[in-house]
């Protein structure tokens, strides 16, 4: 994910030169996906399984069109009740990646989702992913969903710290934290 944090250490910068940046990472890393592909082969050695989730997940966060149409793929067959067709390793770059992309269309299925799951592991994928949102208006959904009564109290921090990772969230957390913090304080202080 190196050449991908390079963009994160950018997030001040002017967008445009940092998207000028995107093509080029995208250009090195697509290959990979396909040779690597999405699903455990039995050649896959240890190296193979971590490459695999960390190339998904840094080319879909890069904007691959490779990634989201593979993601909107396996995500419908989730929601068709296929629980075998992602593996849950996979399952965060899946929901993150659908969120970078068109968080105003997987936003309330997510949320469904959350709200439909009890496994509190598939709880916290979730939070974390709907943190990878670009379009402030749902950023600012998510951030109101931290407060609501489906987040537990110790919960909270992985959907804040979900959007406060992103370029497009950081300075909506900081506003939403002292816009906040009177609440924050009455419940953790």
């Amino acid at each position: 994910s190196g050449l991908s944090d390079i963009l994160s250490t950018w997030y001040e910068f002017d967008p445009a030169v940092v998207e000028k940046l995107r093509p080029i990472i995208l250009k090195l890393y697509e290959p990979v996906v396909i040779k690597l592909g999405w699903e455990k082969r039995p050649e896959d050695g240890h190296t193979d399984s971590l490459l695999r989730s960390l190339i998904l997940s840094a080319t879909g966060a890069l904007g691959s069109d490779l990634i989201f149409e593979e993601s909107k793929r396996l995500f419908e067959l989730l929601i068709d009740g296929n629980q075998s067709a992602v593996h849950p390793d996979l399952r965060s770059i899946v929901f993150g990646t659908l969120m970078n992309r068109d968080s105003p269309t997987y936003f309330d299925k997510l949320v469904k989702m959350y709200r439909e799951n009890e496994s509190q592991d598939q709880r916290t994928v979730i939070m974390g992913a709907l943190g990878a949102a670009k379009d402030e208006a749902v950023i600012k959904q998510v951030l109101e969903f931290a407060k609501s009564s489906d987040v537990r109290k110790q919960d909270i921090i992985h959907v804040i710290g979900g959007v406060g990772a992103r370029t497009a969230g950081r300075q909506l957390v900081w506003e939403w934290f002292t816009t906040n913090f009177e609440w924050l304080y009455d419940e953790f202080g």
